[in-house]
């Protein structure tokens, strides 16, 4: 009897002993899986400086004392990756806009995308602070430097960026200062030949009391308020804005109203039509370098209310003014 005991003990406390290990066994196969670190993700490509999203900015370094009005690059000059470039703002928020032709678009791409692949010209990050601080500085570091210029006239490049002057690149929201001698002698041409001769001017002066005037055609509070307008600031039905394009730079300093709240523009339009044409009286001359007109068909959409303002429709890009 003892040994029958016996027996069925050491069989009992076998099988507690293979079950144990089974069940040990499965609770190591399910916190495993949790326990190991997830896969690295494979890294992604930079996009190329030729088709990604940039801004280049370039603020000119101008005599400490003088008026900007007559340093071309003064107020700013500013180009993105579709080449739309944009002047100022100016003391009272003037600005011009237009679009570089397509053989210095492309020089500017070829430029930043050999930049990237090299990583010449790197410089500080650019300081914190607005246009304005910016402007002090840059004449500060011209009193400071002014005499060093002349007499070290022939290392121009190595002594642009202690003079203030340098392209700052904006992308995929980092921003660094390039000090590359050959992208900022290429954006310096790029001013001397779109920036005006003098900024502000009477024109630009006129053009920006008309873009203030649109604000009060531009007011909403929904998406149904807001239409794309004809020539003559007329809403277009929904049929003609997505086939008839519309003039979004004619070459002239005379920014145009493209989409407005459509009973304001209905109530207004009389007196937009006079304050354009008496604009266009005082302004005959035409932006420097533009090469030919240039239009937009709205054909993605239904303009927008945003902060209470219409706009074009998401993804449109007419390059506004306003």
């Amino acid at each position: 009897m003892k040994i029958r005991f016996l027996v069925l003990s050491l069989i009992c406390s076998a099988f507690g002993f293979l079950s144990a290990c089974h069940t040990q066994n499965e609770e190591a196969q399910a916190i495993a899986p949790s326990q190991r670190l997830p896969a690295a993700p494979s890294p992604s490509p930079s996009p190329s400086p030729s088709s990604a999203l940039w801004t280049a900015e370039f603020t000119a370094h101008c005599t400490p004392g003088a008026s900007l009005t007559n340093c071309p690059g003064g107020y700013g000059f500013r180009v993105q990756n579709d080449g739309f470039y944009l002047i100022g703002p100016g003391p009272a928020g003037q600005r011009v806009s237009g679009q570089l032709g397509d053989a210095d678009l492309q020089r500017m791409k070829e430029l930043l995308l050999r930049q990237d692949s090299h990583g010449r010209g790197q410089c500080e990050p650019p300081k914190p602070g607005g246009h304005d601080s910016e402007r002090d500085e840059h004449d500060s570091a011209q009193g400071e430097h002014g005499s060093a210029q002349g007499e070290h006239g022939s290392a121009q490049g190595e002594n642009d960026s202690e003079l203030g002057e340098t392209v700052v690149l904006r992308q995929s929201g980092s921003a660094r200062s390039s000090c590359n001698p050959e992208l900022l002698e290429e954006v310096r041409s790029l001013v001397s030949r779109y920036y005006p001769e003098s900024f502000p001017n009477p024109c630009v002066d006129a053009n920006a009391e008309l873009e203030k005037f649109y604000d009060q055609a531009l007011s909403c509070s929904r998406d149904a308020d807001c239409a794309y307008l004809g020539g003559n600031y007329l809403p277009l039905d929904t049929a003609s804005a997505g086939s008839d394009p519309l003039i979004v730079d004619d070459c002239s300093f005379v920014s145009p109203l493209l989409v407005a709240n459509t009973f304001k523009a209905v109530e207004l339009q009389r007196d937009l039509i006079l304050k354009r044409e008496w604009v266009e009286s005082g302004c005959t001359e035409k932006k420097p370098s533009c090469e030919k007109s240039r239009s937009w068909t709205p054909s993605s959409g239904h303009p927008a209310c945003i902060d209470h303002q219409c706009r074009p429709a998401a993804g449109a890009n007419p390059n506004f003014q306003y």
